[in-house]
């Protein structure tokens, strides 16, 4: 057995998987890890440390997590093994999938040939980390604004709430600390959500809220979404409280016809 690293947390009796790393996290405690070559072909275990600092036991993290269940992604059939128990406790799409009557309880296998294997690789690291990391290494930030939506989309569809969160989060990260334009997703955020969706909201509201609206960023708005925009700068408007208040603040000459370059 091979030591890496020391850590701390405040998450009370919770596990992860993080990479090839297994870890059982106690509150203020020290956790020790524990390494292992394939998670899938050889029995997961968790090193726990006690108060007293010596190691108590190690316990097969299989009794937590359940059996192992496939899920084959894309047009490929990409495989990826599961702990059923995880997947469900995220999951409730999975959850009915695999604990009903249908075939892919019995069999413990279940297709998703529409879904992108990129973006699941996402989420099933998502299930043992609660972080987001693709396979070129890229986390959270550092994921295309094109990536994050189709993340939180897929957790709209298999019905992932905690997915979508923190796909979002990081959305809204990009917008504010990169400065991330939304125009090329908007299409496909109104194509693939319902009326009334937080990703469309959020995408109106950094609409509403952007220094340079143009033409050319509305051109690719459908018809829905620029009634939602209206309606929402209508509400933005609707802050001032009264036409007089944003008359006051605007001045009459916002509404008259001048020359370019002429002002009352």
């Amino acid at each position: 057995m091979f030591f890496l690293n020391q850590q701390h947390s405040n998450i009370i009796n919770d596990f992860y998987l993080k990479q090839n790393t297994v870890y059982h996290v106690f509150y203020s405690w020290s956790i020790y890890f524990f390494t292992y070559e394939q998670r899938q072909s050889q029995p997961q275990q968790v090193l726990t440390h006690t108060l007293e600092g010596r190691f108590c036991s190690i316990q097969k993290t299989n009794s937590c997590f359940g059996s192992i269940v496939t899920v084959e992604v894309g047009p490929e059939q990409r495989s990826f093994a599961i702990h059923k128990d995880l997947l469900c406790f995220y999951s409730d799409y999975f959850r009915a999938a695999f604990n009903g009557s249908f075939k892919e309880a019995a069999e413990g296998k279940i297709s998703l040939p529409d879904c992108d294997d990129k973006i699941f690789y996402i989420f099933n690291g998502f299930l043992y980390t609660r972080e987001l990391c693709s396979e070129a290494g890229k986390t959270g930030l550092e994921l295309s604004s094109t990536t994050l939506s189709e993340l939180w989309v897929f957790g709209d569809v298999h019905l992932v709430p905690a997915l979508q969160n923190l796909a979002i989060d990081c959305l809204i990260g990009r917008i504010q600390t990169l400065g991330s334009l939304l125009n090329t997703k908007i299409p496909y955020i109104y194509r693939r959500t319902v009326a009334g969706s937080p990703l469309r909201r959020m995408a109106v509201d950094w609409e509403v809220c952007s220094p340079s609206v143009t033409e050319d960023n509305l051109s690719c708005w459908p018809r829905i979404g620029l009634i939602e925009l209206a309606i929402a700068l209508s509400s933005k408007q609707a802050e001032h409280r009264s036409f007089r208040n944003l008359l006051q603040s605007r001045g009459k000459c916002y509404y008259h016809v001048h020359s370019e370059g002429e002002h009352c």
